[in-house]
């Protein structure tokens, strides 16, 4: 059985960054660009975000007693066989993840467009994660 209590914590983290990140207006690209410490920091809370949704889909899995998946792509895929994530909604999150694995793995590529992109157009898209995860648990 999952862990209800455990889930809406780390629910509540991932919407306390979200937050987080809203509250900061940023203007334009020129603007991340030029503080070194503001595109760190946003890089940096977009990574603990997918991190986050990784950990929510690893303890859900875990607890149904669900094969454990073998990369962090396939959690977003084994919710989806399951009735948890719509396709739109796990095709997100891989994509999510493919973003942290290049922060983590290859920093010095990081794209502060995609960075930019992510932060202006895409921060609801951890909102509609959380919002599947919630309908699915409450059922």
């Amino acid at each position: 059985m999952v862990d209800v209590v455990l889930i809406k914590k780390l629910m509540a983290d991932l919407r306390e960054k979200k937050n987080l990140l809203e509250k900061k207006e940023i203007k334009d690209l020129s603007s991340l660009q030029a503080d070194p410490f503001l595109h760190n920091a946003v890089q940096h809370i977009l990574e603990v975000m997918v991190e986050i949704c990784i950990d929510i889909g690893n303890h859900i899995i875990a607890d149904e007693g669900w094969p454990l998946p073998s990369s962090n792509r396939e959690i977003f895929e084994e919710l989806h066989r399951h009735g948890i994530l719509s396709k739109e909604v796990m095709d997100l999150c891989k994509r999510m993840v493919g973003f942290r694995n290049i922060v983590v793995h290859m920093y010095e590529k990081i794209d502060l467009e995609e960075v930019f992109v992510i932060y202006r157009e895409h921060l609801g898209d951890f909102e509609r994660f959380a919002s599947e995860i919630e309908k699915s648990l409450l059922r």
